[in-house]
């Protein structure tokens, strides 16, 4: 005889109720952590386009950490070779960024391909977020070198760099338009040359003095005469770098109220400077930076909050240096003051 059967009805519903419960409660736990990792990423998927065997493409799932946890990342896969992937560190504190570096590769692929990278996140929680790359890889189409790469750069300056690019068994082929969404680049297209049944074109790719300092992650579009070819991509990159580079690039502060948050921003130039004044209009900053000159300063940032002002926050913030070419450093922190236990 079953001993379960010896219990009443009422009973037997009521295990089954329970165990129906814990069930949707570890459905909407585990749906939870799902959005919660998602949410760490502005950007799931990207479209490398059209690009020449051989040629240079990658691209970097930025991860943004505005969680009061930190974050710690398990294993980074992926679903096909044409696609590898490197993880920029592991663990994320809260306010921090990190990346997830997607490589196209150009040299061992060919034709239409798609690639899932799978982020495997086992704290705070354990979640899984799948990151979507798609491409298509042209063997006949080559370049020389395999992008425009501008390299590390001083503000304000005008680099131009070449870049060769071959159309095999493509006689007829004419060059439309070079076009780009970016406007800090000129583009100057050299004379179209005929070598049997191949067409080359040599570019010419400037930087304006003025583009902003950050990384360069930009794209030509090639647009030919050939309907395959309408849309070919030329990855261009490069990093400008100001006078005074502030680390983190972001701050973002998760206290709980009525309680203190702490941070460290870095400042780092070439040559030493002092840090003549910090502005804030923000009185529950508190800022604390060292005196005299040096290459590298360390800045104390202490948010306190009050008991009942919660929610988000977006402060402003002027640092003042004695460099003349970078006497003012705009920065903005952010955050949200959460209810306490």
């Amino acid at each position: 005889m079953n001993s379960f059967a010896r219990y009443p009805q009422s009973s037997a519903r009521a295990v089954r109720s329970i165990c129906l419960l814990v069930a949707s409660l570890l459905g909407a736990n585990q749906a939870a952590a799902q959005q919660w990792a998602r949410d760490l990423f502005p950007t799931t998927a990207h479209e490398f386009g059209t690009v020449a065997a051989g040629s240079k493409n990658e691209y970097t799932f930025e991860l943004r950490n505005k969680h009061r946890e930190t974050v710690h990342i398990a294993a980074v896969k992926s679903s096909c070779g044409c696609t590898s992937v490197k993880l920029l560190k592991d663990t994320i504190p809260s306010g921090e960024t990190g990346g997830i570096v997607a490589t196209f590769n150009t040299t061992s692929h060919s034709g239409s391909k798609t690639a899932t990278l799978t982020v495997v996140i086992d704290r705070p929680y354990y979640a899984e977020v799948q990151l979507l790359v798609t491409g298509n890889i042209l063997t006949s189409v080559s370049y020389d070198p395999p992008e425009v790469a501008f390299g590390t750069l001083p503000e304000g300056t005008e680099p131009t760099r070449e870049i060769t690019v071959r159309f095999n068994n493509r006689p007829q082929l004419i060059l439309k338009d070079v076009r780009s969404e970016c406007d800090d680049l000129r583009v100057r297209l050299g004379e179209r040359i005929v070598s049997g049944n191949d067409v080359s074109y040599t570019l010419s790719v400037s930087l304006k003095p003025s583009r902003s300092p950050g990384p360069i992650h930009e794209r030509l579009s090639l647009v030919t005469n050939y309907e395959d070819l309408k849309n070919v991509i030329v990855g261009i990159s490069g990093s400008v770098r100001s006078p005074i580079e502030v680390s983190p690039s972001a701050l973002h502060l998760t206290p709980a109220a009525g309680q203190s948050s702490s941070a460290r921003l870095t400042l780092l130039a070439n040559k030493p400077f002092e840090i003549t004044d910090i502005q804030c209009e923000d009185s529950r900053f508190q800022f604390v930076a060292p005196t005299g000159e040096s290459k590298v300063h360390f800045i104390k940032v202490t948010f306190t909050s009050s008991g009942g002002n919660l929610g988000a926050f977006k402060t402003p913030l002027q640092i003042k240096t004695s460099l003349p070419d970078s006497e003012s450093i705009d920065y903005v922190i952010t955050g949200e003051v959460k209810q306490g236990n």
